[in-house]
C-alpha cells in the first residue's frame, strides 16, 4: 500500500464517501465509512454490499466498556479481531431496517 493510496482513502472518508481496506491476517476486506456520515443510506449500502456486518474500530477497553463481545478469539500475529455487530442501541421498532440500524 502506498502513501497515495492511504491519502485517497482518508479523503474519501472525510467527504462522506467509502474506503476498503484489505489486511490482517487473512487478508479480509472491510468497506468503511466515518461514523459521523453514517445515516440510513449508507447504512443500507454497507449491509446490501458488505453482507450486513456493521463494525466498528475501536481499542479494547473501550469495546469492553461498552460490551461489544469478539466473534472469536483472533490468534494471528497482528491480533486482529471482529466483533458483534454494532447497530442502533435502542430501536424504535423491531426489524433490521437501515433506519433503525443507523440511529
Amino acid at each position: 500500500m502506498t502513501a497515495a493510496m492511504v491519502d485517497r482513502a482518508a479523503a474519501s472518508l472525510a467527504d462522506g464517501g467509502y474506503a476498503v481496506i484489505v489486511g490482517g491476517d487473512d487478508n479480509r476486506g472491510v468497506l468503511a465509512t466515518a461514523a459521523v456520515s453514517a445515516g440510513p443510506d449508507e447504512v443500507a449500502f454497507i449491509v446490501r454490499t458488505a453482507r450486513g456486518h456493521i463494525g466498528v474500530a475501536l481499542e479494547g477497553d473501550r469495546l469492553r466498556a461498552l460490551g461489544l463481545l469478539p466473534l472469536g478469539e483472533s490468534t494471528g500475529p497482528s491480533r486482529t479481531g471482529v466483533t458483534v455487530s454494532v447497530d442502533a442501541a435502542r430501536l424504535a421498532s423491531p426489524g433490521v431496517s437501515a433506519t433503525a440500524r443507523a440511529a
